[in-house]
């Protein structure tokens, strides 16, 4: 599929570049590629970029201003969001080298996340138990949860089948467009949930969570989603 120029707008590109120092430096070249089209599912990418850029926003203002009540249940959180943030980058380069299955683990990882997070503001978290789900229910995100399970435990051989190959002595993994535009369009609501979560944990102002920018560029990944096919975290595969 033929990249798409995006015409990322300057003050975008300022923002994404301000939290950069979250990025590798392969995810610099991507953002590069992205702007002159030579990305495939470049907006699916963008979309991930900027729900990515906007946790980083908001995480960078808790790291800055840690607040007075740092109670154990905002300690836990906080220590989720790094472990979220971090795998980021493993996740979207997994997609790209088409490592679908690996891709899936670590996104339902990221998923079960938040479904921890919720867990421990609504103080319903257990140590050492596995994540409590139904939250996905409300965020319209269980039957992707479902397929992520499949694809990770590799519970589907016939599916596994279809996305793999070999190549005389080779095994290959090629370019599936639509488990790409999944795995990317569930990464980026994924991290649109987790900027919001970041958000509670440290508002912007008394009224508000996120700042106008930061809401701004959360619309602007929505709407990219809904643009791309991506609705309700309803896969077009599997």
């Amino acid at each position: 599929m033929q990249g798409l120029p995006l015409n990322i707008p300057k003050e975008t590109e300022e923002f994404i570049r301000r939290n950069l120092y979250l990025l590798e430096s392969q995810e610099r070249i991507q953002i590069s590629a992205m702007a002159q089209g030579e990305l495939p599912l470049a907006k699916e990418h963008f979309a991930c970029v900027l729900a990515r850029s906007v946790a980083a926003s908001i995480f960078l203002r808790l790291d800055r201003e840690v607040p007075a009540d740092q109670t154990q249940m905002k300690v836990r959180c906080h220590a989720i969001h790094i472990a979220l943030l971090n795998g980021v980058a493993a996740i979207e380069n997994l997609i790209d080298r088409c490592l679908y299955p690996q891709a899936a683990t670590l996104l339902r990882q990221q998923v079960e996340g938040l479904c921890n997070l919720y867990a421990l503001r609504t103080a319903i978290f257990k140590v050492r138990r596995p994540p409590r789900t139904a939250i996905l229910k409300r965020m319209k995100l269980m039957k992707a949860y479902v397929h992520l399970t499949e694809l990770s435990h590799l519970t589907h051989p016939d599916f596994l089948y279809e996305i793999q190959g070999v190549n005389g002595e080779r095994m290959t993994s090629p370019f599936n467009e639509s488990l790409s535009k999944f795995l990317l369009g569930l990464h980026a609501i994924s991290l649109h949930w987790l900027g919001a979560e970041i958000a509670w944990l440290r508002p912007f102002a008394s009224d508000r969570y996120q700042s106008e920018e930061e809401e701004g560029y959360s619309a602007i990944v929505m709407g990219i989603l809904i643009d791309v096919g991506f609705v309700s975290g309803s896969p077009t595969t599997a």
